[in-house]
């Protein structure tokens, strides 16, 4: 991602612009920019935008939480028509399902809708159009919130060089890690019939770490350039989720602002929901997990990955009412339990890797065959 040279001369473009462009122009500028960018890579993906804008802006202005409703069934109709009639002829080198389809920008929609239109709460409409539009964040994959982005549109903060150089060079590792991973696992096109069990091993795991790499990559790419335009957007959105004790808890250290979105707008927004009824919490779980997993891509392979995370958070949640039980017990060390729990937990995260590489049913094969060749 970090070599994609449309997108870096594109962000290094938009930089300099808004540094140049009077301010009364910087709303119509970063909307401008925004579909255009976005236009690029597929026209298509600009009509399920435009179609939401529009919903949002009528909300807004209409200040009607029925009217609302009806709109936002309206463009979900609208949108799932134009994903399905049009033929997306998507560029290979950008990740198309983080631009429109999957989360992160529908989701910023979502969370405006909720958190200003329906609360009758009205918004600067250009404002709003160049939250929706912003390159870098439209870029970027973290889910930016409308909040921060108004505090620092209604006053841009000076630019910290030292953040933004600390920012392209994360990104130029990230993405020369990224590049080398790609270029080791072509050695794996060719099928895994005489593969070891160890090199099955590795290329389930090069494929996970790429996807870090890769997110690390655009993410810090896109932030330094934001940076540089007075939005210096930081939170956290990643921590050591290597070590992690259980899912629950890789959730809440993989893709932070993702689970942080989750948290707010689906689970605690719907409370009442799951309060003393366990078959509504399991149901729910399992549910949006297997919507994240289609929504990477359209098959089955993502049913099976996000089944079987959403069965690792239920079963954590169970275990985790019997965890005071268990340290009663003789000779229980909480270093042993740390050790056995992360290393647990690295199995079920290798599982569920597996489901996300490409050829994830010779890699299956693969294991079948020589797990019975073991035993």
């Amino acid at each position: 991602m970090f070599f994609n040279l449309f997108n870096i001369s594109y962000l290094l473009l938009l930089a300099i612009l808004t540094k140049v462009i009077p301010e009364r122009f910087k709303h119509l500028h970063f909307t401008i920019f925004g579909i255009l960018f976005v236009s690029y890579y597929s026209l298509e993906s600009v009509l399920a935008l435009v179609l939401a804008c529009i919903v949002l802006l009528i909300s807004n202005y209409k200040k009607s939480i029925s009217i609302a409703k009806y709109l936002l069934a309206t463009a979900v109709v609208l949108y799932f028509s134009i994903i399905w009639i049009f033929s997306l002829d998507i560029k290979d080198d950008f990740p198309y399902e983080l631009l429109v389809l999957m989360w992160f920008n529908l989701a910023r929609y979502w969370h405006v809708w909720i958190d200003y239109c329906c609360a009758n709460n009205w918004l600067q409409s250009r404002q709003l159009l160049s939250y929706l539009w912003f390159p870098t964040i439209l870029f970027a994959g973290p889910m930016e919130t409308y909040q921060d982005f108004a505090r620092f549109d209604e006053k841009p903060k000076a630019v910290n060089y030292e953040i933004v150089v600390t920012l392209l060079f994360t990104a130029l590792l990230s993405g020369t890690i990224s590049y080398l991973i790609n270029q080791y696992l072509k050695i794996y096109s060719f099928g895994f019939n005489n593969e070891t069990l160890l090199s099955v091993f590795m290329y389930v795991n090069l494929n996970a770490i790429l996807i870090f790499f890769d997110m690390s990559s655009w993410i810090c790419l896109a932030r330094s350039f934001a940076h540089l335009m007075g939005y210096p957007f930081d939170s956290i959105n990643f921590k050591l989720f290597i070590l992690s004790k259980n899912p629950v808890q890789f959730w809440n250290r993989w893709n932070m602002s993702f689970t942080r979105w989750i948290q707010k707008y689906i689970f605690a927004s719907n409370l009442t929901l799951f309060m003393n009824n366990r078959r509504r919490i399991v149901s729910w779980t399992i549910a949006w997990f297997i919507c994240c997993g289609l929504l990477h891509k359209y098959s089955m392979q993502f049913v099976i990955w996000g089944s079987l995370h959403a069965l690792g958070i239920i079963v954590t949640h169970g275990f985790l009412r019997y965890k005071m039980k268990l340290q009663k017990i003789p000779l229980y060390n909480k270093f042993v339990y740390r050790g056995i729990s992360i290393f647990i937990t690295m199995i079920f995260l290798h599982i569920t890797c597996i489901f996300m590489s490409p050829h994830y049913e010779q890699v299956v094969s693969r294991y079948i065959q020589l797990f019975t060749l073991w035993f």
